[in-house]
């Protein structure tokens, strides 16, 4: 991956023009390391490169004696002597880019922030552009265009569009030579250069945290994913890629090349019609995920989508998610991709509207009483929410038969049909409405059942503290609520200004508030907008916009803002309260596929 760069020649002299060697500096920690210390600001001049070389030494650009099986150079550095494939060598031009620390992107705006000393030849911003020259069935989605959030410019405005500080101070420490990574970080140093583990290490550190409602005993963003991306070149990039969103906070340079670089090396190492193994599955479902999740924290609303596209996808060669649990022994990694996977279908539009993308059944299978145990812990993502999240799965998979044998009823109650006097037709007629009606009366009432017997499994809050268990306790309380909000709005079919709508809404209303300030705010966007679904007051609107402005300005997961936009646009539609907008049918409206994590 680490290929020469074939620049124009007199962009190859302004390069070594500017090439600075930095003095020797001892690396503490590294044995009888020595190695020189490079700014991370400036390129090396390229003909110090070896292209026939080992990789340790052109990933350190200098000359390789090339003594097989150990160069000189790796053997005085005790490092593992790695020589490329021929076969591999046509991927080179692919990674050309490696070598330079930042690298423009395509928009003007993005080129007023690099300063001359990082600007390149536009002769060479193809590469991002062209990743997909490896034909690969398991990549769709643009490297090129990492999502960068634009509002409907007819929305209004609560929050400042600028970027956003960083979740806490990223220590430009990380940057300087003398700057010391953790041990583990060596694991990255074959595909990431030290930017790229600090990137990593600022999501290990800093961002996975802040993503998760559970305690860091649990926090397989950093347990499954960064145990992952020590083993994988495509998922250290993923999660370079991701980190490097939060330092910058925009579509940064950095944020797009390790995109590139992620999606490159998935479609090199995964070419179209491969067999792959059901380590492979585990690698490929890792990955997708964290770039739906990467995508979802920008506030994306179609790329996310068309990754989670191929995380079905890799679940179906499978043979579904319970049989890649039981090949993969039912491992945590595997449990919290599985509920990694089953968070983000629940949580589309798209679910919403037409049910799950996997059928509720298979996942009913798959989170069996045990799946989430006491060696697992409290999930990242669902935290201690599984069973609500399970009874909304059934209501929307209700709803979408719901909504589909009323479509088909009604094409037939206003066609030609509709007008006939004939009596047996009316008898039919009358039979089918009789039938849908008692139809929505039974699940009506299997729901409400279920609602009250929704209980929050204590076992899982046995490790926690007394504060923790309390907010557990609170949010799920409020999924309840909204559960039941949703209830009746969209399967009784009450309008906002009902009172049992209202009533709901106050209670829900109430919680939300009191979660705003807690690490639960991570979630809160559902409840969000099902809450705002039923506001019609200026009091209550006034004060759900307050709740959001607060939520926009300190959750880290950007959809909240296109969440907002949708909201302003349910309640445009429904200006007294009278109608019961669906907030799912204005984002297929929009072509939107929006995520309410």
């Amino acid at each position: 991956m680490f290929g020469v760069i074939d620049y124009p020649s007199k962009l190859q002299k302004k390069l070594q023009q500017k090439s600075q060697i930095v003095p020797s500096k001892n690396l503490a920690g590294q044995g009888n390391f020595h190695q020189k210390a490079v700014s991370l600001h400036r390129f090396v001049g390229t003909r110090f490169r070896s292209s026939t070389g080992c990789w340790g030494c052109r990933k350190r650009r200098k000359k390789c004696d090339e003594t097989h099986p150990i160069c000189n150079a790796c053997a005085k550095r005790n490092q593992q002597c790695v020589w490329r494939d021929d076969k591999n060598k046509a991927g080179e031009q692919l990674q050309k880019s490696e070598s330079s620390p930042k690298r423009r992107g395509s928009s003007l705006a993005l080129n007023d922030l690099l300063s001359p000393d990082d600007t390149e030849s536009p002769d060479h911003l193809d590469d991002f552009e062209n990743f997909n020259c490896y034909e690969s069935d398991l990549v769709e989605i643009s490297a090129s265009q990492p999502s960068a959030l634009e509002l409907s410019p007819n929305s209004i405005q609560l929050v400042s569009r600028e970027p956003t500080g960083p979740l806490s101070p990223f220590s430009e420490a990380l940057f300087e030579e003398s700057y010391i990574p953790p041990l583990q970080s060596a694991f990255f140093s074959l595909f990431l250069d030290s930017k790229g583990v600090s990137f990593v290490r600022h999501f290990d550190t800093e961002v996975s945290g802040a993503l998760t409602v559970s305690p860091s005993t649990s926090n397989y963003f950093s347990k499954t994913f960064l145990s992952l991306a020590t083993m994988d070149e495509s998922i250290g990039h993923a999660i370079a890629s991701w980190g490097a969103y939060y330092v910058h906070h925009y579509d940064h340079i950095d944020v797009k090349k390790h995109l590139f670089h992620a999606m490159s090396a998935t479609a090199r190492n995964f070419p179209k019609g491969k067999e792959i193994s059901k380590y492979d599955c585990l690698t490929l479902l890792c990955f997708h995920l964290i770039v739906v999740g990467f995508f979802v924290c920008q506030g994306d609303v179609s790329q996310w989508w068309a990754c989670f596209a191929k995380c079905t996808e890799i679940a179906k060669r499978s043979g579904g998610l319970k049989n890649l649990c039981i090949d993969l022994d039912h491992s945590n990694d595997i449990k919290f991709l599985v509920s990694n996977f089953f968070y983000h279908d629940i949580m589309s539009s798209h679910a919403f509207s037409h049910g799950t993308i996997i059928p509720l059944r298979e996942y009913t299978e798959v989170f069996e009483p045990g799946f989430f145990d006491s060696s697992y812990g409290i999930d990242p993502l669902q935290g201690c929410l599984n069973p609500v999240y399970m009874l909304l799965a059934e209501e929307l998979e209700v709803r979408a038969a719901m909504r589909s044998r009323l479509q088909r009823l009604e094409s037939l109650l206003n066609g030609e049909l509709g007008a006939e006097d004939d009596p047996d037709i009316l008898s039919e007629f009358e039979s089918m409405r009789i039938s849908y009606l008692e139809y929505c009366e039974l699940v009506a009432q299997q729901v409400e059942e279920k609602l009250q017997s929704c209980v929050i499994d204590e076992t899982l809050l046995a490790a926690c503290t007394e504060e923790e268990v309390k907010m557990h306790r609170q949010i799920f309380t409020s999924f309840k609520l909204a559960c039941k909000l949703y209830w009746v709005l969209f399967i009784k079919g009450l309008p906002p200004k009902a009172n049992e709508s209202q009533l709901l809404l106050v209670q829900l209303m109430d919680r939300i508030d009191k979660l705003v300030e807690s690490k639960m705010i991570v979630v809160l966007c559902f409840p969000l907008v099902i809450a705002c679904s039923a506001c019609y007051t200026k009091h209550d609107r006034r004060r759900m916009e307050i709740i959001f402005s607060k939520v926009i300005g300190k959750c880290p997961i950007h959809n909240v803002q296109r969440a907002w936009v949708v909201v302003q646009e349910v309640w445009k539609r429904s200006p007294n309260g009278e109608l019961t907008v669906d907030w799912a049918d204005i984002c297929e409206d929009w072509g939107w596929q929006l995520c309410v994590c």
